[in-house]
């Protein structure tokens, strides 16, 4: 198995090895389109994709959620990566 440049897309990394699919769910699409790079780099798979979403924004949520609805017939494994970030009164974007 080839290295790995960042810990932190391990797990995504070998399941490309395996012949996953992978989709990178995240809000700054530019830094996810260079991980997916790296990514596709270091396994040797092309079969990684890039799509927005923002866990802060329910709308954001909603039209991912209703796009994989649409265009994948089953998700097998989801690896939730997602850091969050707490503070007193906080609130979603549509409020």
């Amino acid at each position: 198995m080839n290295r790995v440049k960042s810990k932190k897309f391990n797990g995504s990394v070998k399941l490309l090895f395996l012949g996953a699919k992978v989709i990178l769910a995240c809000r700054d699409v530019t830094k996810a389109e260079r991980a997916a790079a790296s990514i596709r780099s270091s396994s040797g798979n092309k079969n990684v994709t890039v799509k927005k979403l923002d866990l802060s924004s329910m709308n954001s949520v909603r039209s991912f959620s209703k796009h994989i609805l649409e265009t994948e017939t089953h998700i097998d494994v989801l690896i939730n990566n997602a850091g969050t970030f707490y503070t007193k009164g906080s609130v979603s974007l549509e409020r």
